[in-house]
């Protein structure tokens, strides 16, 4: 259902203010706080007439759903997905405030800008605007705005599969994750998440020979320790094919200005990738490499508790991620070439990845509305490196879209800014962003 340019403006204006506005609640986590977050979203849908539901499942954790009923019982509800908790930022380092929601240069500048208050306010207003219209809706739709996110969901996504599946219940769901649109000769190619790594964070443990740091014994803790992660820092796992990765791979190789045969030398192989770093696709890089092998990337080391005393023992933080189809055991064995029998590998979190088909009649309407902006449009399924609350609800049946339309600009990488200093989303975007969606969703609905 398009807008007309006053309408738009309109409901880009509500997206703004409500992005405002839960920008400068502070939901850091640790410790997060969604409460009054959570207590604005509730009473900006009362004011209007959509009953929403606050469930705490902590003290000042919470999280809100709502819902708008459709009366059919022949469609699955679509849930618009979302997370209230932001990642910390320090006020010292940003240009303006990160939770002052100030507006400067054209962009709303904030800590959860872009992950994902943006995406929040967006779908507030989706409901908000469904609602005013009176539509007839060929399925429910259900908003659910979490908790805990950034600190593994414990008391949000997590938590209200496990005690309130049947307020989320649905058959699609729209998420973060993708929907990034890229320049590529005469094409922008906006992707679409269908797919995420799991995690399998490992602790490696050396030992070795405890005494004075003025006599060394031989075989000191802290120097395995170091051999080993500095060998794994260096060496490059398997690469595994999944369909996901390799569709989105094979892709990027038929709309890029090479030959075919170069650009899957380029896009799929070490030597490849890090000719397009050092050509300057660092961020795309570093996407094709971890989407194509699970990784192994040392992240904290712990050893040792006074300047003269060699420890009896080194331990080092490994955030591994797998792909989906691989498991914890297969990737412990992947490290274990790399670090030798020496060293102890504990699993210490894990996580199962997962890929959905893409091929439903909400990607075709993602598909369809982006050609109606951009005619060279082209939407790419693709897998994400990190989790999202995605990977609670795949599990129990629900197709889980990844898309948040945004054009990407050269100059300002989104991804560099998402937990970054001086996080901040363009107007322009939120509108554009705004109006796909918005016409994504009613038409998917009604």
């Amino acid at each position: 259902m398009p807008l007309t340019k006053e309408e738009l403006d309109r409901l880009t204006d509500e997206v703004v203010k409500h992005l405002q506005a839960l920008i400068r609640i502070d939901t850091s986590n640790p410790p997060g706080n969604e409460l009054p977050a959570a207590e604005y979203i509730h009473d900006v849908f009362a004011d209007e007439g959509i009953d929403a539901t606050i469930l705490k499942s902590a003290p000042k954790r919470a999280n809100v759903v709502a819902r708008l009923k459709s009366g059919a019982d022949d469609a699955g509800p679509i849930l618009l997905m979302s997370h209230t908790d932001v990642v910390p930022a320090n006020p010292d380092e940003w240009t303006h405030h990160p939770f002052s929601g100030e507006i400067a240069d054209g962009f709303v500048w904030g800590r959860g800008a872009l992950d994902m208050k943006d995406m929040t306010a967006i779908e507030m207003v989706i409901m908000l605007e469904l609602k005013r219209r009176g539509l007839k809706l060929k399925r429910d739709v259900v908003f659910a705005a979490t908790a805990d996110e950034e600190m593994g969901s414990t008391y949000g996504m997590k938590w209200l599969v496990d005690n309130h599946w049947d307020m989320i219940k649905a058959e699609y769901a729209i998420n973060e994750g993708g929907g990034v649109g890229i320049a590529m000769g005469d094409r922008l190619v906006f992707t679409c998440q269908i797919a995420e790594k799991g995690i399998a964070w490992l602790t490696l443990k050396a030992r070795g020979n405890p005494g004075h740091g003025s006599a060394p014994t031989g075989k000191n803790a802290v120097v395995e320790l170091s051999r080993a992660v500095a060998k794994l820092g260096s060496s490059h796992l398997p690469r595994h094919k999944v369909e996901a990765a390799e569709r989105f791979i094979d892709e990027l190789a038929r709309l890029s200005p090479y030959p075919t045969w170069l650009a899957n030398i380029l896009l799929k192989t070490n030597f490849g990738l890090k000719f397009l770093k050092k050509s300057g696709q660092v961020t795309l890089a570093a996407l094709l490499y971890a989407i194509q092998r699970n990784t192994a990337t040392p992240t904290m080391l712990r050893a040792g508790q006074k300047e003269n005393v060699i420890p009896a023992t080194a331990e080092a933080t490994i955030d591994g991620r797998i792909l989906p189809g691989q498991t914890p055991d297969n990737f412990i064995r992947e490290v274990r070439r790399i670090v030798g029998d020496d060293i102890e590998i504990e699993l210490v979190k894990s996580s199962q990845g997962y890929q959905i088909d893409y091929k439903s009649p909400l990607f075709e309407v993602f598909n369809q509305v982006l050609k109606e902006h951009y005619a060279n449009a082209v939407l790419v399924p693709m897998m994400v490196a990190g989790v999202t609350d995605g990977r609670f609800v795949v599990p129990k049946g629900v197709k889980v879209y990844g898309f948040i339309p945004h054009i990407q600009k050269p100059e300002l990488p989104i991804l560099k800014l998402i937990h970054g200093v001086d996080e901040r989303v363009s107007i322009e975007n939120l509108r554009f962003a705004t109006s796909v969606l918005w016409e994504s969703v009613s038409r998917f609905v009604s």
